[in-house]
């Protein structure tokens, strides 16, 4: 006989088998772990479609009163180039639903988001005329957002204005919350 054929397979004895099953397990163990690194995000993922405050940035919250001719400051207190992100809640009035002017939609009058009036013409006497009429405006140096969401990039030191896009502020009323997040 060959000493092969003493001796016998190793693959087929207890000891074989054993490692044999231990490579099995180990190569699974890797090919789980490899699965699962490229499954989660990497850690320098900047992404943040939702406008939420990530672990680097700061939140703050300004009520912006729809009767404001001057809105309201927010100074980029960083020292140095920041994004703002905001999104906003309640209602304003930038048009009582008892003024009778036929050139003025319905939909114009009485309660508006930060939106604003969009099937309504805006003028040049409003601080953003290319914004519509009644919408959150973010002005300071030009226009800088609009409307119920958005983001912008402020220098250090500098400062920008949240108020109503309108031209008669003595009639209007309530106000918009605004939550913002700021991120370098």
């Amino acid at each position: 006989m060959s000493d092969e054929k003493q001796q016998g397979n190793f693959w087929t004895t207890l000891p074989g088998i054993l490692t044999g099953i231990g490579g099995v397990i180990g190569a699974l163990a890797a090919l789980v772990t490899a699965f699962q690194s490229f499954s989660k995000p990497s850690p320098t993922t900047t992404t943040n479609p939702s406008n939420t405050p990530t672990a680097s940035s700061k939140t703050e919250e300004l009520t912006v009163p729809a009767d404001s001719t001057e809105g309201v400051e927010f100074l980029n207190k960083e020292g140095k180039y920041v994004k703002v992100n905001f999104t906003t809640s309640g209602t304003w009035v930038a048009i009582p639903k008892n003024i009778s002017d036929p050139q003025i939609p319905d939909s114009a009058k009485g309660p508006l988001s930060a939106k604003g009036a969009t099937d309504f013409r805006s003028n040049d006497q409003m601080p953003c005329p290319r914004f519509p009429m009644g919408a959150l405006v973010v002005t300071g140096n030009g226009c800088k957002a609009s409307g119920d969401v958005g983001s912008f990039d402020l220098k250090p030191g500098e400062t920008v204005y949240f108020k109503m896009n309108d031209t008669y502020y003595r009639d209007n009323d309530g106000s918009i919350q605004v939550h913002l997040s700021i991120s370098e």
